[in-house]
């Protein structure tokens, strides 16, 4: 396997959750900021929870801080509530800062309230205890969630076409799909830290993702794709059987402003072909992407994620408000 394709397959592993904030280079990870100061606003909304602290950093810097943390879901499973924080909480935090030193902007880490109890981010993954009898039910993504990095993106060059360079040139943070309250697409759709849901039907299997409520239908009567067909931002799925494993196959996908990387659309020729199967426990779900689009990907690449299975949890309603999804431009 070529070196690119092998470096394509690691950066687009572990970007997932580039997609569930504007950037995958927001924040500086290699570095963090502690800020002592007042709340001054707390917002329990979707996509993203935001802490408005005015307070001053360790090197000084007094502001407003727009602290970003995660949608309510995760928040919820980590602990916290709507009612966490109130107006006028002295707090201390620990942030990733934005990479732009003039914004007093970050990514939330931990945070120690008035009592002396501190919140972390993404600790309410699901254990591995039960084992599934298939792959219908719950699964959780945050277990295996890989955090994203940036570092491979110079070794895309060779795998993106020049619609894709000349498309990623121009990305501008207020075309990320979510600043409008749009779900994002596959492959990153299904490697989100989110619950995930699988219904299994006499003629068809209904997958649900928690980040934005998305629901897909998958056919398994053993049509085909509509010659024709309506293009939807989610494609239109067919499906089929091996054994226990799900085979679905996804065409009549919508553009997308960003599907395969930072920046980069997807268009009329792409392809998905999904693959879900059990682990040899049963207490994970396998996935795996094949995706191909050749208007902006000069060939196939393989994504994979993994599940835990999570029986007694519920996937929570992901309501989006536009003001709070576009928060991150203000500055």
């Amino acid at each position: 396997m070529k070196r690119s394709y092998c470096c394509l397959l690691a950066m687009l592993l572990v970007t997932g959750s580039s997609f569930a904030h504007h950037s995958p280079a927001a924040f500086d990870r290699g570095t963090t900021v502690e800020v002592q100061g007042t709340v001054s606003r707390y917002d329990w909304k979707n996509p993203h929870v935001y802490i408005f602290v005015e307070g001053t950093s360790g090197s000084g810097q007094t502001s407003e801080w727009l602290v970003e943390a995660d949608p309510t879901p995760l928040m919820a499973r980590s602990g916290w509530t709507a009612s966490t924080l109130t107006p006028g909480d002295a707090v201390e935090l620990t942030m990733f800062p934005d990479r732009d030193p003039s914004k007093a902007h970050g990514l939330l880490q931990s945070l120690t309230t008035p009592a002396g109890v501190t919140f972390g981010m993404r600790t309410g993954g699901a254990e591995l205890r039960d084992a599934a009898s298939g792959i219908a039910g719950v699964w959780d993504g945050l277990p295996r969630f890989a955090p994203p990095s940036i570092d491979l993106a110079p070794e895309l060059e060779t795998l993106y076409t020049q619609a894709a360079l000349d498309a990623r040139a121009a990305y501008t943070a207020d075309q990320y799909p979510p600043a409008a309250c749009v779900a994002i697409v596959s492959p990153s759709l299904l490697q989100l830290p989110y619950l995930y849901e699988i219904e299994r039907l006499d003629d068809r299997v209904i997958l649900r993702t928690e980040f934005f409520s998305v629901e897909r239908t998958v056919y398994t009567d053993g049509r085909d794709h509509a010659a024709g067909g309506a293009r939807t931002l989610h494609g239109h799925s067919i499906g089929r059987w091996e054994g226990t494993a799900l085979i679905v196959d996804t065409r009549l996908y919508a553009d997308s402003r960003l599907a395969h990387g930072p920046g980069v659309p997807s268009g009329a020729q792409k392809h998905t072909i999904e693959r879900f199967e059990l682990s040899a426990d049963r207490r994970e779900l396998n996935v795996q992407i094949l995706v191909e689009d050749p208007e902006f990907v000069s060939e196939p690449y393989m994504v994979s994620a993994t599940w835990a299975y999570a029986p007694d949890r519920e996937l929570d309603p992901f309501g989006c408000e536009r003001e709070n999804a576009s928060y991150f431009m203000r500055e």
